[in-house]
């Protein structure tokens, strides 16, 4: 089951146009893209579940950080949910 905060992060890196292994991004530029009411480890819990999930994909490492992007699972979630617009 989908929470809010799953939404939200989909949507954010959908937006964010990190959808493939190379444009991937960091917990902390989610955060920066528009998640910064939620704390960096509820944001990393959260994508670790979609990644489990397959809604989001492991991307290549950023430095030292982990970098994550939506997958087609999680685009097709995003149209179902009519979450097109979340802000």
């Amino acid at each position: 089951m989908l929470t809010r905060t799953d939404l939200w992060l989909l949507a954010i890196l959908r937006e964010q146009q990190a959808d493939n292994f190379m444009v991937a991004i960091s917990v902390d530029e989610l955060r920066e893209a528009g998640a910064d009411g939620i704390a960096r480890i509820t944001i990393y819990k959260h994508v670790k579940k979609l990644v489990k999930e397959g809604y989001v994909g492991a991307g290549a490492k950023a430095d030292r950080a982990s970098s994550f992007f939506i997958t087609n699972k999680g685009k097709s979630v995003l149209n179902i949910e009519g979450s097109d617009e979340i802000d």
